[in-house]
């Protein structure tokens, strides 16, 4: 039992990464048909069909590997019979009709379940991956607000990481198992075994640190590292150095904002003073006063006597909208006035302002350097 559970192990964890690559592959290829694949619940039955298959593929394990218990009433000695693994499985014995099947053939086939076609799945979602980020990535189609160089270095950090899982993958899979390959086809001396002893822990060692490889995906990523920080309460203490220059990137990044604000405040008024021109009307001349008295006399009749009254009212009148409208004009010429010496003294606070933040940059860069 405990051998068919380490070797169902095994390969669990090598179709486990294939599954995880293919999660990958289809969301950059296929992004249309991530919020139905990439899905907690499908991944949940992916792991179950994947355990069930590879369960029933090694389930003759359970049957023609015996343990010592099993060989208490035979009468063939226990040291005559052929086990997994002398190293490590020393009490599994196999079945005297599955021993050629073992040695020969499922020792091959161990080796492409756990290392060749697994290798051979993820190197090629991997490649597919690395092309489409390249093709989505292409020149012309960054942001502007993104340093292309800096992009490029994540595109070729992405790359080299995931090459290099690739290839960690196969180096610290594939000589164990061709090592079994070998130790089971040759039989060897004692001297030769004490050699292959060695060597087996050495491709023991490889294949745990595949194992551990999780742990480098986890730690590279931002979010698990400040869950990870958040979690075992580990807060560094920082620096004077690193305080002072908060301190004057706060105070640069306030006398920005401020500064900001105060144009926007200039130019603010500056357009309600370009509208305001804009909504001046020029005085209109007055009626003719000849043409209003012909008006009068129409509607009042030929009546002489109050003629004059009737002239004399409007000339009245006729005067008083005049000098309205002369006051009217003073009073728009002196706001005219008043709201452009308000512009022009709010850009003269404000070529102030940004004087004296090129001397405060100055000054922060000399104390940096």
């Amino acid at each position: 039992m405990f051998f068919f559970s380490s070797n169902n192990t095994l390969h669990l964890s090598s179709w486990f990464r294939c599954c995880l690559n293919l999660d990958r592959y289809v969301a950059v290829k296929f992004p249309i048909y991530t919020s139905k694949w990439c899905r907690t619940s499908q991944a949940s039955i992916n792991s179950s069909i994947v355990f069930t298959v590879l369960s029933l593929a090694n389930i003759h394990l359970l049957i023609f590997v015996q343990g010592e218990d099993d060989n208490k009433n035979s009468n063939e000695l226990n040291s005559t019979r052929s086990t997994v693994n002398p190293f490590q499985y020393q009490r599994c014995y196999l079945h005297p009709s599955y021993v050629h099947f073992f040695e020969h053939i499922y020792t091959w086939i161990d080796m492409f379940l756990v290392t060749i076609i697994p290798f051979t799945f993820i190197i090629l979602c991997n490649l597919t991956v690395i092309n489409r980020v390249f093709l989505v990535s292409g020149p012309g189609k960054k942001s502007e607000f993104v340093s292309r160089s800096k992009a490029t270095n994540r595109l070729r950090s992405l790359c080299l990481i995931m090459v290099c899982s690739s290839f960690i993958f196969v180096a610290t899979t594939l000589p164990v198992t061709a090592f079994i390959i070998d130790l089971l086809s040759h039989k060897a001396s004692v001297d030769t075994m004490r050699c292959r002893r060695i060597q087996w822990t050495i491709y023991n060692i490889l294949m745990y640190f595949n194992y551990a490889s999780i742990f480098s995906y986890c730690l590279s990523g931002t979010e698990f590292r400040q869950a990870l920080m958040k979690t075992i309460h580990v807060k560094a203490k920082p620096d004077i150095g690193s305080m002072l220059q908060t301190d004057m990137m706060n105070g640069v990044n306030q006398r920005l904002v401020s500064t900001n604000q105060q144009y926007h405040q200039v130019l603010v008024e500056y357009q309600d003073l370009k509208r305001f021109r804009s909504s001046l009307v020029s005085v209109s001349p007055s009626t003719n006063i000849r043409d209003k008295v012909h008006l009068m006399r129409k509607t009042t009749g030929n009546n002489e006597n109050d003629l004059p009254n009737q002239q004399t009212n409007y000339d009245d009148q006729n005067r008083s909208s005049c000098t309205n409208s002369i006051n009217g004009r003073n009073f728009s010429v002196s706001s005219k006035k008043q709201v452009s010496r308000n512009v022009e003294r709010r850009r003269h606070d404000l070529s102030k302002h940004q004087k004296a933040i090129a001397k405060y940059h100055d000054g922060i860069s000399r104390h940096v350097h």
